[in-house]
């Protein structure tokens, strides 16, 4: 059975495809998937933006430009998936992207969109940040230059269901990938500002027993959520002085974390969506390390 059911990939024919559909390769290659939709979304079909768009515009006649991207889609994305067993529906549409793709998730009932980070934004309208907000499926956010091997997955984890969630999905891909590495589940202790009026042997003490009282908060919630201990790596770091954000970043950054997966709340039309503040923070920061947020 297939990990991944029908998967949306937000292609934008720029060097950054490359990355994403090698993740996304590597990633479904022994999870395995059903269905990918690698589309491109052009605003105005008249007026392309991207160069090798416009140049075939100007001096190519007789050939539309979505025939030419998607022409230029369907290559790029055989070198990648032609081999495997997964049916390919490429599309090249046009509209608003950000509205489109939304759209686009929801009437292909996909359950994972894939989508690139780029350091430098060209103002496609498509934003991390949006995407993560407004999805009513899963998202994969992949920076630029990740071809590396995905072996080191990590979950912060708070004791809700989101991240017990997010922690089961984790486990999941780790059987699918045969990785023999643990999850690592990591959990952030925040100290108490009256901890800066103690001495530092105090201070020492009461940091010990803070992070002591929060291993066995955590050793509760995995088996509460029958976690099997041996499958998972519990990551206690307390910090005084940043966001818990932050130190997930620097966290995923200092031990070469190779796929962040975290959990948000549901998405329902029927009722207002409040999407996590940390989980956004977090897709604000992460610029290196592919993100992964589960519904």
């Amino acid at each position: 059975m297939s990990l991944f059911n029908r998967l949306l990939i937000a292609a934008d024919l720029s060097d950054m495809d490359d990355h994403l559909f090698g993740f996304t390769q590597q990633l479904i290659e022994k999870a395995g998937a059903e269905k990918i939709y690698p589309v491109h979304i052009i605003p105005d079909f008249t007026q392309p933006e991207k160069p090798i768009l416009e140049f075939h515009k100007r001096f190519t006649m007789g050939a539309p430009v979505d025939e030419k991207a998607r022409e230029l889609l369907e290559k790029q994305v055989e070198g990648y998936f032609a081999d495997m067993d997964v049916e390919l529906a490429v599309e090249v549409v046009e509209g608003r992207p950000y509205r489109k793709l939304l759209h686009m998730a929801e009437a292909k009932e996909v359950n994972l969109v894939v989508a690139g980070v780029k350091r430098n934004s060209e103002h496609s309208g498509i934003t991390a940040k949006r995407l993560a907000r407004h999805l009513a499926c899963d998202l994969l956010l992949v920076p630029e230059k990740q071809n590396g091997a995905i072996d080191r997955l990590v979950v912060p984890i708070d004791g809700s269901d989101n991240s017990a969630r997010a922690l089961q999905f984790a486990l999941r891909l780790r059987r699918s990938l045969n990785l023999e590495t643990q999850v690592e589940a990591l959990h952030v202790v925040h100290m108490l500002p009256a901890a800066h009026y103690y001495g530092i042997g105090e201070m020492e003490e009461l940091r010990q027993m803070v992070k002591e009282g929060a291993e066995k908060t955590c050793q509760d919630f995995l088996k509460q959520y029958e976690f099997d201990e041996s499958d998972v790596a519990l990551q206690i770091v307390s910090e005084d002085n940043h966001s818990t954000a932050e130190i997930i970043h620097n966290y995923t950054h200092l031990s070469n974390t190779t796929l962040l997966i975290i959990g948000a709340q549901g998405h329902s039309a029927l009722s207002s969506f409040v999407f996590g503040s940390v989980t956004e923070a977090v897709v604000d920061r992460i610029r290196k390390v592919p993100l992964m947020i589960i519904r």
